[in-house]
């Protein structure tokens, strides 16, 4: 499995911060390779579950997330349950003047007969799509 985690600090509240990235259909609008949120429901617990779409290395994954864990201003977790073999974990820290947003990725890179070196690129493009994702949620919070 590869994890990969990466830090940002945005200048804006953290219950601002949260409620952007726990509302999922907007993260499709900060999140370059997060193509669709459908079906998109959030249970009286706070768990949601929605269908995706996800294009990694050119090619796309559709499937079903559900959250495992949703504690308000500090973190969620979720799961895919089908498409990717994923867990995704948001964790969200006050700070003076805002939120340390963490973000957390463990998954099984969908291509097991292109070889390590591929694994390697792939792990590569999804670093620098995760930081773009970062860079893009500070920007649209900060503005």
């Amino acid at each position: 499995m590869a994890i990969l985690q990466k830090e940002i600090f945005i200048q804006a509240p953290i219950e601002e911060v949260f409620e952007f990235v726990a509302d999922t259909p907007k993260l499709a609008e900060v999140w370059p390779s997060l193509r669709i949120v459908k079906s998109w429901e959030r249970n009286e617990e706070g768990l949601a579950k929605f269908d995706y779409e996800y294009l990694m290395a050119g090619m796309t994954f559709r499937g079903t997330n559900v959250d495992l864990e949703y504690v308000p201003n500090q973190k969620i977790v979720t799961k895919s349950t089908t498409g990717l073999d994923s867990t995704i974990t948001w964790q969200f820290s006050p700070q003076p003047q805002g939120t340390l947003v963490t973000f957390t990725a463990e998954y099984k890179v969908p291509v097991p007969l292109i070889g390590p070196m591929a694994e390697n690129v792939i792990v590569s493009m999804n670093n620098m799509d995760i930081e773009l994702l970062l860079s893009t949620l500070k920007r649209r919070l900060e503005s």
